[in-house]
């Protein structure tokens, strides 16, 4: 392992153990990352805004709901002997930092982390986790779930917490602010159980702008920073400055937009393949989001051992931010796969369950993959086809059984309370989709189509 970590400060990683962890100092650096074998990738480190001195890695593994999951198990299972095998691979390539959720898996990925990260000594990786306030029903709750988190982790200390999925000023100002919610962390870090504060944002940018100003002491914040997401929510453009003009490193959550970046296919790729005919489209939005203003660090979720190799290819030592060239590329893609409307959903789950029994994600997923293949059956043009129209009916059918569907949605907005994507309405998306089958399944039978 190197021992000098960060060349130029003449700190070695035995004194950086020795005295920064003991000051509460998460050194992000290479030369804390697990020596990757001979000829194999490592992650590069960023500088730290607070702190120069110290770099964060380049790539997180982020655990919210992407582990692989043990079949026949339900969604918020977690395969342990397979994502073991993804954690110890990605700390031997120095991939070493790893957030987690309270909500994550129902707490499984929590869980999980502890039992798996347990081998390997504290001061090897970084580990964050977070306060979802919209959790907390009182006061007590907050040091509840606090000490519940460190419980499942098996750990005496978090790295970075984070005040999750900040955007709703009525929560942040309750849970916060009336019920001391900011003052116990504050009093968690001083004890050292907390090394660094910072927020996971999903606000408008006026309110990040006063969140920060009020907090001078949070050092993070991570935002959703992609391509869809800069054209869905063209507010979210000044995030990174903003964090920036704080003095705030910024975390990028969904790079790939939930992986819908990584799909892109036909015309959508035609801009691309012109300049770089052998990258993918998950390579352009990784390399997008790391090329952005004041990013120290992707959170990525990885289920698939070739996920993360090829990320780590992109953000390791080879990385290259996007030049003027491959950025008006990148946007040219990313425009025509944009001409087909989907639905910004990440898959998060947070709206889960639904109290009339809807599956939303898969729904939502369903519909988007429906839209961005061009196939939705319309009243004229191209898709005017009676056909088509056969097709798409059948397969909502067949997938969501009749209690589960679009159309069974009352508009409670339960959902909303948890939905970190403020972009869109749920019930709104719901009753559009609802509309979209009946419509369509009225001109099938006036055109003699017949519903079985």
């Amino acid at each position: 392992m190197n021992e000098a970590w960060n060349a130029g400060t003449g700190v070695t990683r035995r004194t950086a153990l020795g005295g920064a962890f003991a000051a509460g100092v998460c050194l992000g650096t290479e030369g804390l990352f697990a020596a990757p074998a001979a000829g194999e990738a490592q992650m590069p480190g960023r500088p730290w805004a607070k702190d120069p001195r110290y770099r964060l890695p380049l790539l997180a593994f982020g655990c919210a709901d992407r582990f692989p999951q043990k079949r026949g198990h339900g969604k918020n299972s977690v395969d342990y002997e397979f994502a073991a095998e993804l954690v110890d691979y990605a700390m031997k390539h120095g991939v070493n930092w790893f957030d987690t959720g309270y909500v994550y898996h129902a707490g499984e990925s929590e869980k999980f982390l502890g039992k798996t990260l347990v081998k390997y000594p504290r001061e090897s990786y970084i580990l964050s986790d977070k306060m979802p306030a919209w959790k907390c029903d009182r006061k007590e709750d907050i040091a509840r779930i606090f000490e519940e988190q460190l419980a499942r982790c098996h750990t005496e200390y978090f790295d970075f917490y984070l005040l999750h999925s900040i955007g709703s000023k009525p929560v942040y100002e309750k849970v916060y602010k009336q019920w001391g919610g900011l003052a116990y962390l504050r009093e968690q870090k001083a004890k050292g159980r907390i090394r660094h504060l910072g927020l996971s944002f999903h606000g408008k940018s006026d309110f990040l702008e006063e969140v920060l100003t009020e907090n001078p002491d949070l050092e993070v914040c991570m935002v959703m920073q992609n391509a869809m997401e800069h054209t869905w929510n063209k507010d979210s453009r000044k995030f990174p400055e903003i964090c920036v003009r704080h003095g705030v490193s910024v975390l990028v959550m969904e790079p790939l937009a939930g992986g819908r970046a990584a799909g892109l296919r036909g015309k959508s790729m035609e801009p691309l393949l012109k300049v770089h005919p052998e990258d993918t489209p998950a390579k352009w939005g990784l390399r997008y989001a790391a090329s952005l203003p004041g990013v120290v660090c992707l959170m990525s979720g990885m289920n698939k051992l070739a996920h993360l190799q090829e990320n780590i290819r992109t953000l390791g030592a080879a990385f290259k931010p996007l030049d003027e060239a491959e950025k008006k590329a990148y946007d040219e893609a990313i425009g025509v796969y944009m001409k087909y409307k989907s639905i910004p959903c990440t898959g998060c789950r947070y709206c889960m369950p639904c109290p009339y029994g809807l599956p939303i994600p898969e729904i939502f997923a369903w519909y988007s993959e429906w839209a961005q293949s061009g196939r939705l059956p319309a009243d004229e043009g191209p898709n005017d086809s009676q056909d088509l129209r056969r097709r798409f009916l059948a397969s909502y059918y067949n997938k969501f059984p009749s209690k589960t569907r679009a159309d069974r949605c009352l508009g409670c907005k339960k959902c909303l309370v948890s939905c970190p994507q403020w972009t869109f309405r749920i019930p709104v998306e719901m009753g559009r989709i609802a509309d979209l089958v009946a419509r369509t399944e009225n001109v099938y039978v006036q055109k003699g189509g017949v519903i079985r």
